[in-house]
Parts: structure tokens; sequence; C-alpha cells
């Protein structure tokens, strides 16, 4: 199953459109849910191109539909642009939080000082007003990673 062969769609986010990693998956590789997305046949290995140390911002599709939803509904935010909550997250916790779910033997990580620069020195996000108008991140990585996972 290795989650190499996803590119698991919370990394391939924060990728350059031109990454590797942004390419789709074949409907065939797609699994329906997290049991069976752990049952995917060996990928080839996938190299991760930052530290386990660096930090990103990170929220599923799901969480960020919910808050459109929420934009679209609510009239404070017609005029003014409004940051939307994410989970700061380490990349070393995102890999060990997939190890939960599958395996993760062919990741590694080989850092670019580009990459890592643009996005994986993320600092910690405050979004006081956006939580205040009623959105949301997805609440922990755990909860983030299954959300994912049941949508791939």
């Amino acid at each position: 199953m290795p989650f190499g062969a996803a590119r698991s769609k919370a990394w391939s986010c924060a990728c350059p459109a031109s990454s590797p990693a942004r390419q789709p998956l074949a409907a065939s590789a797609r699994p329906s849910s997290a049991t069976s997305f752990t049952r995917q046949r060996r990928a080839p290995p996938y190299a991760i191109p930052v530290a386990p140390d660096a930090t990103s911002w990170l929220l599923s599709a799901r969480a960020c539909a919910a808050n459109l939803v929420t934009a679209a509904l609510s009239d404070a935010t017609a005029q003014q642009a409004v940051t939307l909550p994410a989970l700061q997250v380490r990349i070393g916790d995102l890999i060990d939080t997939l190890a939960r779910f599958g395996d993760v033997q062919q990741l590694t990580f080989e850092e670019d000082a580009t990459t890592r620069r643009t996005f994986g020195s993320y600092p910690p996000l405050t979004t006081r007003r956006a939580d205040d108008l009623g959105f949301r991140h997805d609440g922990s990585l755990t909860q983030l990673v299954e959300t994912v996972l049941a949508d791939l």
C-alpha cells in the first residue's frame, strides 16, 4: 500500500504545480477507503523534499469546502478576506500519523533548500477572526489524515 503511491493529497497540496506529487492518480490506484488504501501494491520510493522537522499548514479538501460554504453564507466575509484556519504540522509527524494507516517505508526525506524555504518553514497560524466567524480546520492531525484517506 505505500503512501508514496498516492503521493498523499495532504502533502501534494503543498507541492509546486510541476512536482510529481501533484500528478493525479489513475482511477484504478485510488482506494475507496483507508482500509483498502493499506492494501495497495508496493509503489516506488518517494523522496519528500523537506526534512522531518519542516512545518507547513494543512487543511483537508473537505474542511476547505466546508469553510467555503461558511464564507458564502456569511455577510461578514462579503467584503473582507479571511485567512482560513489550518493545522501547523511537522512533516515528520505527518509521516508518523500516516504510518498508523499503512506502510511508509518507501518514503524518505531528501531536503531541498528552496522547497524548505517555500513550503517547510511555516510559523504558527493564528486565525482568531476566522475562528470567531465559524471557520474550522480539521481539529487534529489524525482527523486530517483520516479525512484525506477517506476522500481518496
